[in-house]
């Protein structure tokens, strides 16, 4: 429990002072209110906590901490308790409850755009007390620190900025996928992209930004992404680190109209971990395919079609290059042609015009048949499902 408690310190703590420091400008009081509920809190992780305390106490000091993350998340954290039958004097180890809640906020409420709900029910039965915490769970989710408050702040350094240089926000979005859908119509020279958002992250974005015809210059916003800082530093691309200060932005957006536009091997580096999508730009506007959704993509000429089970897309990648990036989801099964695992159905034989047998992959949700070269005909033994 006492490795469990110094793990959560540091995260927690910063987390809650950047929410105070988005409160002390618009709602004071609120960022008093948070304050005097995070310095309860830090009394109790001080103080010596090998004596039992009653499980009222415990619920009242998970509600001070539930309080402060609403402050970071608003109606995105939805909290449900059921302690009628709960023995208020029954005696446990203290902060029991609190970094459970944490797991819980971080695991299943930050890497959702939209709310989640974590419930908490305690109870007696017999002679036993039995806490079942449940929460969403999102294994592929992205985290994401704020809520609209974060952008709130934002604003009003922004509107402080626009005294001393020619600035106009042209839109505010809550996640990756509304910023490229409202891009192309605000025409903005510059984006802010904070590296922790919901179901896509900067970087991710950042990427997809690249398809753009007039991709904007883009500044990073984080709060302590260590692997992320490295690779600012290494690769000169600008980023503000949080809590932002007003100077600090006010340079970065001057310096904006020399940064060179981000490479895409620069922001594969910075984010070794594959996309969730795959982007195309269509008449002006960018598309995003979700990898999960792909068939197979096969290499024709310079482009690379991609399939799913509604239509097909032209990628200008490199096959090789998505064959590195998304390694064990799809298999290669001919020179120009990966096909997703999960879409493969199974293996059949089938004749060419010369009359010579070969596999070829059936797959779900499409007519269409995908040769298997020899080269590649071991993959019909490893998968293991002929037809």
């Amino acid at each position: 429990l006492q490795a469990l408690q110094a793990r959560i310190r540091p995260h927690f703590l910063f987390n809650s002072l950047n929410a105070v420091l988005s409160l002390v400008r618009q709602e004071p009081r609120r960022a008093e209110q948070a304050l005097e509920d995070l310095a309860d809190l830090f009394r109790v992780l001080m103080a010596d906590n090998r004596q039992l305390t009653p499980i009222a106490r415990e619920v009242e000091l998970a509600k001070q901490y539930l309080s402060i993350e609403e402050l970071r998340l608003g109606d995105r954290l939805i909290v449900e308790w059921d302690t009628e039958r709960m023995p208020a004097d029954a005696l446990i180890p203290p902060l029991v409850l609190q970094p459970l809640l944490e797991n819980a906020v971080y695991h299943g409420i930050e890497p959702r755009a939209e709310p989640g709900t974590v419930s908490i029910r305690i109870a007696r039965d017999n002679e036993q007390m039995h806490l079942v915490l449940r929460n969403p769970y999102r294994p592929d989710g992205n985290h994401h620190a704020g809520n609209r408050m974060a952008l709130a702040n934002m604003r009003d350094l922004l509107a402080d900025c626009a005294a001393k240089m020619p600035l106009q926000i042209a839109g505010e979005a809550a996640t990756g996928r509304q910023a490229l859908d409202m891009l192309p119509a605000c025409n903005a020279d510059v984006v802010l992209l904070d590296i922790r958002m919901p179901e896509m992250d900067g970087i991710e974005t950042a990427q997809h930004l690249r398809k753009l015809d007039h991709p904007p210059a883009v500044i990073f916003t984080t709060a302590y992404d260590a692997y992320a800082l490295k690779a600012f530093e290494v690769h000169a691309v600008d980023y503000l680190l949080k809590p932002i200060r007003l100077a600090r932005l006010h340079d970065a957006l001057m310096r904006a109209r020399t940064l060179a536009p981000l490479q895409d091997e620069i922001l594969r580096e910075m984010k070794p971990d594959a996309r969730t999508h795959l982007s195309i730009n269509e008449r002006g506007r960018i598309h995003l395919i979700p990898v999960s959704e792909v068939l197979f993509l096969k290499a024709e000429l310079k482009y690379v079609t991609v399939r799913t089970a509604a239509r097909e897309y032209l990628l200008e990648e490199s096959l090789a290059k998505l064959e590195q990036e998304f390694f064990g989801r799809f298999v290669r099964v001919h020179r120009n042609c990966l096909v997703a695992k999960e879409a493969i159905r199974g293996f059949e034989r089938a004749v060419d015009a010369e009359g010579e047998g070969h596999w070829v992959v059936v797959l779900n949700n499409v007519d269409e048949k995908i040769d298997v070269s020899r080269r590649q005909q071991h993959i019909v033994r490893e998968l293991g499902r002929i037809l």
